[in-house]
């Protein structure tokens, strides 16, 4: 039996995060594009310039950072998504960026010989059921070079995310989260453990888009984000954490 894509199961289409980026909510908009900034951040810590991108979706992540890195590998399981960001590639004339179409649930199947300076996975973890976040985990250290990091977002289950999550999902706003996009439930203290567990050392945890997403003007918003992650508060609805090799 093949295994499903969410995404084409839930009707999510191959583009939404490109356009969700640029929505015209901006709540939706700054959401996104609040990830983005705090990436900034962690991109200056790592001083990265080879990045594995564990989850490109529609490829926010890789149509940003292209012009700033040497590489960019990116990995995902939906065949839309990457052929999507395959053409937004060619569009832009982006010849620095290799794309794979591969299951993170199925990463110790995955060869690449490079070896990369940041790992980064953005709204992934938490569409994976625990053990198979486990298994990504222990499998991802063998890309990093010595002293990598790995930067992971994803909601955070100690926030008004909870209380979000199930409003959105009794509404139906968005396609249903609560076991059928997220199947796991991270927090500090789990994700923490999972990542020490299989050798890695906590670096920098933060949170953010507690209130900054919520402002109209683009400019406020990410300033805001960015006071949000330099306070390092806990409660904020997405995660920012960053793990080291």
């Amino acid at each position: 039996m093949k295994d499903v894509i969410v995404e084409k199961k839930l009707g999510i289409s191959p583009d939404y995060q490109y356009k969700a980026l640029r929505s015209r909510n901006f709540f939706q908009a700054n959401w996104h594009n609040n990830k983005l900034i705090i990436l900034d951040e962690i991109i200056k810590i790592a001083k990265s310039k080879n990045i594995l991108d564990l989850g490109t979706g529609s490829g926010n992540f890789e149509l940003k950072y292209a012009k700033k890195m040497d590489t960019i590998v990116g990995i995902d399981y939906n065949d839309q998504a990457i052929n999507f960001l395959k053409n937004k590639l060619l569009e832009k004339k982006i010849k620095n960026i290799r794309l794979i179409h591969a299951d993170l649930r199925k990463i110790s199947k995955v060869k690449i010989k490079q070896r990369f300076d940041l790992i980064v996975s953005i709204d992934v973890i938490e569409h994976l059921k625990i053990n198979d976040a486990k298994k990504l985990v222990s499998n991802i250290k063998r890309f990093l070079k010595p002293n990598g990091f790995v930067c992971i977002i994803t909601p955070n289950y100690k926030s008004p995310w909870l209380f979000i999550e199930k409003v959105l999902d009794k509404f139906t706003i968005f396609p249903h989260f609560d076991g059928e996009q997220h199947l796991a439930k991270f927090y500090r203290e789990n994700l923490k453990n999972i990542f020490v567990k299989f050798g890695f050392k906590p670096i920098l945890f933060s949170t953010f888009n507690l209130f900054s997403y919520l402002f109209f003007t683009k400019n406020i918003s990410a300033k805001l984000c960015k006071l949000e992650f330099d306070l390092k508060l806990s409660f904020g609805n997405l995660i920012v954490y960053l793990f080291q090799k």
